[in-house]
């Protein structure tokens, strides 16, 4: 029986229907269903209260369900707090973390959790809180460094997955921009998306990759 899933994908809305169709219930606060969705970010004392809950019995329901909506703000000391409970957890519990993009957590906190990809497509609008982290993803690659550009690619390529997301979403979110100028990176994403898909290395595909945006 799976304890943890973590659902990819661009849209929250359909991170949180495909969550509902795996949890076989509305994801909405009960005795026993946990939405952790604080105003900024997920701390470690989110993390205990999280414990707790779990360490209860069930209410009305076969089993405790614990839904993370937004992962991404789940602090580093946070994600480091949850693997224990990821990695024993309860017999009764189901964790459900979405993110709109792998890379946002641990590479551990990935590999204790069943994997789900929500469909997308690269003509697909970005919402705006992903447009906005994409924008600020573009711009740091461009104003940075020759070490902190590598720096930058190494944390985007912990696994061909997660390159190949850096990828889409980037793609995603120039062509949404309709910016005449960026045909070449566009054409830079897609083949290295390409590279990726064929299994070559994505820290190199990667690295090769970042020092094809423009300068700014």
């Amino acid at each position: 029986m799976t304890h943890s899933l973590l659902i990819i994908g661009a849209d929250l809305q359909t991170r949180t229907a495909v969550a509902e169709k795996y949890a076989k219930s509305k994801l909405l606060p009960s005795p026993d269903i946990s939405i952790i969705t604080p105003e900024t970010s997920i701390g470690i004392k989110h993390i205990r209260q999280i414990e707790h809950f779990l360490s209860l019995k069930p209410y009305q329901s076969e089993q405790k369900i614990v839904f993370i909506p937004q992962a991404e703000t789940l602090t580093i000391p946070a994600q480091n707090a949850l693997l224990k409970t990821l990695e024993e957890p309860p017999a009764h519990s189901l964790i459900i973390l979405t993110v709109s993009h792998s890379h946002l957590l641990l590479p551990t906190i990935i590999s204790r959790c069943q994997i789900i990809k929500t469909s997308k497509s690269d003509s697909r609008l970005l919402t705006q809180s992903d447009c906005q982290y994409q924008q600020k993803l573009f711009n740091s690659i461009s104003q940075a460094s020759i070490a902190a550009k590598i720096n930058i690619s190494h944390q985007s390529a912990s696994s061909k997955e997660s390159a190949v997301d850096f990828c889409e979403q980037q793609i995603a979110f120039i062509r949404q921009q309709k910016n005449l100028h960026m045909s070449k990176l566009l054409r830079c994403l897609s083949q290295t998306t390409s590279y990726l898909q064929a299994n070559v290395n994505p820290k190199l595909c990667l690295e090769n990759l970042v020092f094809h945006y423009p300068s700014s």
